[in-house]
């Protein structure tokens, strides 16, 4: 009996001790587990603190996010509008560079004619020396020609003067001979008529101007439309009315009156 109270001791003695172990580490769970709770309330509240900072700083970022949200709208407004705008330029580029390619051609066309302007002008210029230069030796020509043909006119009228004085002083011994030409003329119509030496005087006279040139034309005649006429049409002129029978007067009147109505012009 007192056998058994000694086990039953002895193994309430080890349940006590085991109670008493068990106890410690109860005491030593629950001791860890403050420590563990309070670590884990700091922790919770460190992380409900970071928590209320996040969620004010994601409200924060949320605002921002919709303030930038509604900028990105109106910018995007903005984009739109310059696109639009940047297409419109770029459509007026194309359209100044064709029409710069256009202003370029045509200004080329336009050198190019005012090249051939000028050189029209020059030459031009260059033909209107030409022609003054011309001119100047046409009208020293005609100048020459003036006082040439005033000279002939001088000589002319000279030689009709001394034609007169000729006729002058054969004036008496023309009267006998024509009266005896007439006589001859009436006794025969075959019989060739003689001429008398005043007429073969006034002949040579005329002949001896046959060489002489004189100028019709005016100060303004044209070098090729100047009529020109020599001592030999005189001759002729005055032959054929001496041929009628005109008499020496006639014939001198007739030279005379020839010389005045082509040289009054000269």
């Amino acid at each position: 009996m007192s056998e058994e109270v000694a086990l039953v001791n002895e193994e309430l003695a080890q349940k006590q001790q085991a109670l008493e172990a068990l106890q410690r580490n109860f005491d030593d769970f629950q001791e860890s587990s403050r420590e563990l709770e309070e670590e884990l309330e700091a922790e919770l509240g460190r992380t409900q603190d970071q928590v209320s900072e996040l969620t004010s700083r994601l409200a924060e970022v949320a605002e921002r996010l919709g303030e930038q949200q509604a900028k990105n709208r109106a910018i995007s407004g903005e984009v739109a509008v310059a696109q639009a705008e940047t297409a419109r330029l770029k459509a007026a580029a194309v359209r100044a560079a064709a029409e710069k390619t256009s202003l370029e051609q045509a200004a080329d066309e336009l050198e190019a004619k005012c090249r051939a302007a000028i050189a029209a002008e020059e030459d031009s210029r260059h033909k209107l020396d030409l022609a003054i230069e011309e001119k100047i030796f046409v009208s020293n020509d005609l100048e020459d020609l003036r006082a040439d043909t005033l000279r002939t006119e001088r000589q002319l009228r000279s030689d009709v003067d001394d034609l007169r004085q000729e006729l002058g002083r054969l004036r008496s011994s023309s009267s006998s001979n024509n009266n005896n030409n007439n006589n001859g003329s009436d006794a025969g119509s075959g019989a060739t008529t003689t001429r008398t030496p005043p007429e073969m005087a006034l002949r040579r006279q005329l002949s001896s101007l046959s060489d002489a040139t004189l100028c019709a034309g005016g100060p303004n005649a044209n070098e090729d439309a100047a009529t020109v006429i020599d001592g030999d049409e005189l001759l002729l002129s005055v032959e054929a009315r001496l041929e009628t029978g005109a008499g020496l007067d006639d014939g001198a009147g007739i030279a005379d009156e020839l010389i005045k109505a082509r040289c009054k012009t000269c």
